[in-house]
């Protein structure tokens, strides 16, 4: 069973920039304000990248994490796309806002409640003079209007022919699938931007969420060889509920072939982070750009007996990767201090020197980028959507899975030693009080602030039902029947 804790056993830590670092910076921002390009890759497992020794071919991604700083244990604030993007993008963790409903059709449909009067990066810097755009592939990253102050990016058919054949010419895109036409607005972008013009750029790429079914060009490496009672293309497409109905009949090759189909997946949003390289070595700059790569959250393939991204806390989920490359950052660096997305605003915030309101939640890690080695340990809070006791702390090695409605199930790990999570270490392990305090800490602090939201905007109003082609976008990632 869980222990109670005060509110003012475990204060979430602020970290200021010394005189050094912030040299440091202002020694790569001499050709001006940087810019930042935002590139995440929607259900990457970190373990599947070349850098992190996995079996994917990601030659691009292996780059800026060779040119750049590897954040070795980089964790979303939730295993799906909905509370993961609301805390990578506001500073703020999701169950600090109001869990609201919209509609699909007649059905419901939970996001949450980032009210407008609420201040966010993007909104500051395009006050300050900063161009702020996005291109986002997933709906469920922007359902809960935590993508204030970003404008949209155009369409592949809203460019004119000559635009996208310079975009092929220029770049030699390897594939005109449907992928790679999402990547024109922002490649388009890019290749004409003006070398005075500061930008915040976001691009979500959609792969590799499932269906898995890789762009023309990236064909699944391996399936041919593979005894399949089905034609090898009959596995493309598929959704987590079919791999639920079907996974226990499948043989550990077809298993094998989903796998692969993942596996180009990955291999083809690698080669959309190398045209986004190339098209800001083409515009000259590369020496003036942030380039930041990670996910929202995992996906499970059977491990601990789930498909898909479940409402768990295993690493395949929550284990996602980070990478910052860009001018007075260091090659070759790595921070093993625990990172939270809910920091990512404040780290780029300080970056670029500017100052976020007093409540955010995360903290900048440009110290520790900088130094090359870990600070104070940092707790991390992980939550699922619903407003429930599940969750889970990481602090350094040790990890605390809670779940249940009123937190009955308990189940410390060691992922150092111990990174597929077989061994519960149980109430027994030494740090468990310490990580059990911290979960309630954290979430009685969210609550509080959840419901001073509330109070603010006079109760929760359900969303209006989102678009019709919002739906349709969800339904075909298998998030609606």
């Amino acid at each position: 069973m869980l222990v109670a804790a005060g509110l003012g056993a475990i204060v979430l830590c602020t970290v200021s920039c010394g005189a050094d670092e912030a040299a440091a910076r202002r020694a790569g921002r001499e050709g001006g304000r940087l810019n930042v390009v935002l590139l995440v890759s929607d259900t990457l497992r970190r373990d599947v990248l070349g850098f992190a020794g996995g079996e994917a071919v990601t030659p691009n991604i292996d780059r800026l994490a060779a040119n750049g700083v590897v954040f070795q244990s980089a964790y979303s604030t939730g295993p799906s796309t909905v509370p993961s993007s609301v805390g990578m993008l506001t500073g703020r963790y999701h169950h600090a806002y109001p869990l609201t409903e919209t509609t699909k059709g007649d059905d419901p449909y939970e996001a949450f409640l980032v009210a407008d009067s609420e201040v966010l990066l993007a909104e500051i810097l395009a006050e300050s003079g900063y161009t702020v755009l996005k291109s986002v592939e997933n709906p469920n990253a922007e359902v809960s209007n935590n993508l204030q102050g970003f404008a949209d990016l155009p369409e592949y058919d809203e460019l004119s022919p000559a635009r996208r054949s310079r975009i092929l010419e220029e770049l030699r895109v390897p594939s005109t699938d449907r992928a790679f036409r999402e990547m024109f607005g922002t490649l388009d972008y890019l290749l004409t931007v003006g070398p005075d013009e500061p930008f915040f750029l976001l691009k979500w790429i959609l792969d590799p969420h499932e269906p898995f079914d890789p762009p023309d060009g990236f064909p699944p490496r391996g399936n041919e060889h593979l005894r399949l009672p089905r034609d090898p293309e009959a596995y493309r497409g598929w959704h987590t509920r079919q791999l639920d109905q079907y996974w226990g009949e499948l043989s550990e090759n077809e298993r094998r072939a989903l796998w692969n189909l993942y596996l180009a997946e990955v291999e083809s949003v690698d080669a959309r982070v190398g045209l986004v390289i190339e098209a800001l070595r083409r515009s000259n700059l590369l020496e003036k750009t942030i380039v930041v790569f990670t996910s929202d959250h995992g996906e499970m393939f059977g491990e601990h007996g789930f498909r898909g991204h479940k409402r768990r806390f295993y690493e395949e989920l929550v284990h996602v990767p980070l990478v910052l490359m860009g001018p007075g950052l260091p090659a070759k660096a790595v921070v093993r201090e625990s990172f939270s997305h809910v920091s990512l605003m404040p780290t780029l915030a300080e970056l670029l020197d500017v100052r976020l309101p007093g409540d955010v939640q995360g903290h900048s890690y440009v110290p520790s980028m900088l130094a090359r080695s870990p600070s104070a340990p940092s707790y991390l809070y992980l939550a699922p959507r619903s407003l429930n006791a599940s969750g889970a702390v990481v602090a350094g090695s040790r990890k605390l899975h809670v779940y249940g409605t009123h937190g009955e199930r308990v189940h410390v790990f060691d992922v150092e030693v111990d990174p597929s999570e077989t061994r519960d270490l149980g109430e027994g392990e030494a740090s468990f009080d310490e990580l059990n305090r911290y979960f309630l800490t954290a979430r009685a602090e969210n609550e509080s602030r959840r419901r001073r939201r509330e109070r603010e905007i006079s109760g929760v109003p359900e969303r209006p039902p989102l678009a019709d082609e919002t739906v349709q976008r969800l339904r075909a990632l298998g998030y609606l029947e």
